[in-house]
């Protein structure tokens, strides 16, 4: 028996070779000795890449009766399987028939449902591998069979599978096909396949997700992206950040834009990780830069720098309107009554060069104007107070002497305590005031010093006035000089 296979085979590789030698009527005749006796899968490999030799011997008959000898045992060999369906794969489109589509179909629905009475095993990974290469290859003319039942039937089996698997690592291997036939499909069909695809891209891992991805095309998975039924799925895996990092340079552009936009709003901490690793570069930085702006106004404190912080570092998207938004809220954070707020504003305000000179002045002008509208018990806001030096060069003299004046009357003056008093002066020092402008300030101190009777307050004052004593000598503040130098020598000797 085997010799004559082997002589057969022999035989049709030379006719192969040389098909010239024969007329349409032996053509014919090859055929039918073809579909009579010689379709196993040894003989038919044989034309697995000669289209023209499967136009002259090979017939749709011959293709069925291929398929009809794929069985169980089959599956238990990868290569086995693998080759039986490379050669079905490689048959010219005019043997495949919708007869013979429907005959592809019912058989690997056979094998299917045997296998499906398994438990999960490799075996079975190559089998859906077999039947994804399958619905690659022949989807459109699957799609257009007269019996719709015999559709149905097979998606049945292939969602009986996937459910039979009751761990999420497994049912992978049905996701492939899934997403294949249910572009195909009609509802209620479409819809049942559809949530069976959203379930699992909302319970599978990282690995899970890999495992899809990797056998998509580049247009299949912009299409799985923008399909509507999947969006939720999608906004709610990629809260987890190995999972946002493999999907977000897959995704287009505005679905990859949204995905950012939703996790700031619901996962901060994620979405700022990503824009870390991104170095802040994103598709739309409007768009971003805007949600990061309306989550600081709702987020924690330890929220807000951090956001603040992103925002910065993007420029505050180069936008007119973000940045006013921008210069808004840093005045709101430094007008706060919380300190911690307050220490948010300066930080913001000292990362946010960018800023125009007038934003600059608006924001010291206004912080200013706060400041001068407290009491003295609550005039104390060390970082709201500094964040009007980091505009001082910007600032016209009206704002400036305003500040001057409410240090000097709400720290020094009228003092509260000695922090307010090292404040104050710290502040004025950084100033570099002169003498001749500010004299009466000056002088009002001195007078304060001669009359205070309690010791550490003099002391403070004396050091802090000290502090802003002018390089040189000049003919209008010679007077303060001497009297600074002898409260000095007076504290030394009482120390």
């Amino acid at each position: 028996m085997n010799s004559n296979i082997d002589f057969t085979q022999e035989l049709l590789k030379e006719l192969i070779r040389h098909k010239e030698w024969l007329d349409d009527s032996q053509n014919k005749k090859i055929k039918q000795a073809m579909a009579k006796s010689y379709y196993s899968h040894e003989m038919l490999s044989l034309f697995k890449d000669e289209p023209d030799a499967q136009r002259n011997f090979i017939s749709k008959e011959v293709v069925s009766k291929f398929i009809s000898t794929f069985s169980d045992e089959d599956i238990e060999s990868k290569q086995i399987i693998s080759d039986e369906v490379g050669v079905l794969l490689s048959f010219v489109e005019e043997v495949i028939t919708p007869k013979v589509v429907s005959d592809i179909v019912t058989k690997f629905q056979d094998l299917l449902n045997s296998e499906n009475q398994k438990p999960y095993r490799v075996e079975k990974e190559n089998l859906l591998a077999c039947i994804e290469d399958i619905l690659n290859t022949f989807l459109e003319k699957i799609a257009t069979m007269t019996d719709e039942k015999i559709l149905n039937s097979f998606v049945d089996s292939i969602v009986q599978g996937m459910n039979t698997l009751g761990d999420w690592a497994q049912k992978k291997i049905f996701v492939f096909p899934c997403l294949k036939v249910v572009k195909i499909l009609k509802d209620p069909k479409k819809t049942e396949v559809a949530n069976l695809i959203q379930n699992f891209l909302r319970n599978t891992n990282i690995d899970g997700i890999k495992f899809v991805f990797d056998k998509l095309s580049k247009e299949e998975k912009t299409q799985l992206f923008q399909e509507p039924q999947y969006t939720a799925a999608f906004q709610e895996k990629v809260k987890q950040l190995d999972v946002l990092n493999f999907l977000y340079p897959l995704a287009p552009k505005d679905i990859s834009t949204e995905w950012l936009k939703s996790l700031i709003n619901s996962d901060p901490q994620i979405a700022l990780s990503k824009l870390e690793e991104l170095n802040y570069r994103v598709d739309d930085k409007v768009a971003i830069v805007d949600a990061l702006l309306n989550k600081a106004l709702q987020a924690s404190v330890h929220e807000k720098e951090s956001l603040y912080h992103a925002i910065n570092k993007m420029k505050c998207a180069n936008d007119k309107n973000l940045r006013n938004t921008l210069t808004i809220q840093i005045k709101d954070l430094l007008k706060n009554d919380d300190p911690s707020q307050q220490k948010i504003g300066h930080t913001t305000l000292e990362n946010a060069a960018y800023l125009s000179d007038t934003a600059k002045r608006d924001i010291a002008r206004e912080v200013i104007e706060w400041l001068r509208s407290l009491q003295p018990d609550s005039a104390s806001k060390p970082d709201s107070i500094k964040s009007v030096l980091m505009s001082w060069d910007v600032l016209p003299p009206t704002p400036q002497s305003d500040f001057v004046d409410l240090i000097f009357e709400k720290l020094i003056k009228i003092w509260i305590n000695v922090d307010n008093i090292k404040l104050g002066f710290e502040t004025l020092s950084s100033i570099k005031l002169k003498y001749e402008e500010y004299s009466t300030y000056f002088d009002d101190v001195i007078n304060k010093i001669e009359a205070e009777e309690n010791a550490q307050i003099k002391s403070e004052l004396i050091t802090g006035l000290s502090k802003l004593r002018p390089k040189k000598t000049n003919r209008k503040n010679r007077g303060f000089l001497k009297k600074i130098d002898k409260l000095s020598a007076d504290q030394s000797q009482s120390e």
